[in-house]
């Protein structure tokens, strides 16, 4: 399972966009809209990585439509410390200089 987890947030293209995706639900739960806003992306780039997420057990989503709110899922903020630490790597190996 790690390995699956390290090469979405690492290791694969997309994994600087995942990792802030987590860090943004961190501070709060919102929807695609806030979250594509807020990281300069659109929609429809938001929601496919959200997508991503969610179909491996990262985040959760409230709702079942525009609406839908995501959320960092239980078990991930049982193990954030190791998430934080491949969110780290992926912002040190893209340039970007955000703290989780």
């Amino acid at each position: 399972m790690y390995a699956k987890i390290r090469w979405l947030l690492v290791e694969s293209r997309g994994a600087l966009v995942r990792s802030k995706i987590l860090l943004l639900l961190r501070e709060r739960p919102t929807n695609i809209n806030r979250i594509a806003k807020e990281l300069g992306i659109d929609y429809k780039t938001a929601k496919h990585h959200l997508g991503l997420l969610e179909k491996n057990g990262l985040v959760k989503r409230l709702g079942v439509g525009y609406g839908d709110v995501y959320y960092i899922e239980d078990n991930a903020y049982k193990h954030w410390d190791e998430l934080r630490k491949l969110i780290e790597e992926s912002l040190r190996r893209y340039g970007d200089g955000a703290t989780p």
